[in-house]
């Protein structure tokens, strides 16, 4: 029983030892003051591209340690708050692991949302399997290829039946930023000889009150031969109108003989830069 009690009293001594030195030396070593981090602006405007700029503008110092300056980091960069808008978070950490945030906002001067990009015709023949990624993709400035995001709407999309079908594709990229693009995809006859038409894209983004002359998309003209033909054979018509943001299609058609061909461009119309 006293051996008992003897091994008692010195794990309790043991323990009291341990307690000292975790928080006595921990109280000696953290002085109790926190580093200051301080900012000369609410927002930051930076490029993109311009990582290094985003630490501008702010500072920080410790009554102990002195400037801090160059231990700052980025805790974190929010999704947007408006477009092309987030708050970001700093944070820095004294010699006693004291840490200190601040948060403001970074504006990127050059943001624009994402973009898509149709390159050929979307068209598929009778039978075929529906499948977007031949076609079309996008772009974003923040994420780069974001193609694989895409979602579709199909509408009433089928591959039996030959005509005009309208798709929706629908993107979000890392920030939240949502686009999507109505365009036309055509599902034709097989081994049929038509006169065609090639377009050098088959999405266009313009900027409010910029011109847009529609032949200057057409990449080639040829006949049910196969040769080339005149681009002034092409007709062209459109509810196009620059002064007013939406998307407006752009037809094309050409006829030879009995058969039509008609394909057509998405234009999406932007807000112009303020």
């Amino acid at each position: 029983m006293k051996i008992f009690r003897a091994v008692i009293l010195l794990l309790s001594i043991v323990t009291g030892i341990f307690y000292f030195i975790q928080f006595g030396v921990y109280g000696v070593k953290t002085n109790g003051t926190y580093p200051t981090i301080t900012t000369d602006r609410k927002v930051i405007e930076v490029s993109i591209m311009d990582k290094d700029k985003l630490f501008e503008g702010i500072s920080a110092r410790d009554d102990q340690d002195g400037d801090l300056t160059g231990k700052i980091l980025i805790e974190s960069i929010s999704k947007f708050i408006e477009k092309g808008v987030c708050n970001i978070t700093y944070v820095v950490c004294d010699s006693d692991n004291n840490v200190s945030k601040l948060t403001r906002k970074v504006k990127y001067t050059d943001y624009e949302s994402p973009k898509f990009i149709i390159d050929h015709e979307p068209q598929f023949y009778i039978g075929s399997t529906i499948s977007m990624d031949d076609f079309i993709k996008c772009y974003c400035l923040i994420d780069g290829d974001i193609s694989s995001k895409i979602k579709y709407d199909f509408g009433n999309l089928t591959t039996n039946v030959p005509g005009v079908y309208t798709v929706k594709a629908m993107v979000t990229n890392s920030k939240g930023d949502v686009v999507d693009l109505s365009f036309e995809v055509t599902v034709r006859e097989r081994n049929v000889k038509t006169p065609k038409i090639k377009l050098e894209s088959y999405v266009l983004y313009v900027k409010t009150g910029e011109e847009v002359d529609p032949k200057d998309y057409i990449q080639s003209v040829t006949g049910i031969d196969g040769m080339l033909l005149d681009i002034s054979l092409v007709n062209i018509y459109s509810d196009l109108d620059t002064s007013k943001p939406g998307e407006y299609r752009i037809y094309y058609s050409v006829t030879e003989g009995v058969e039509t061909y008609t394909t057509s461009m998405v234009c999406v119309v932007e807000e112009g830069n303020a």
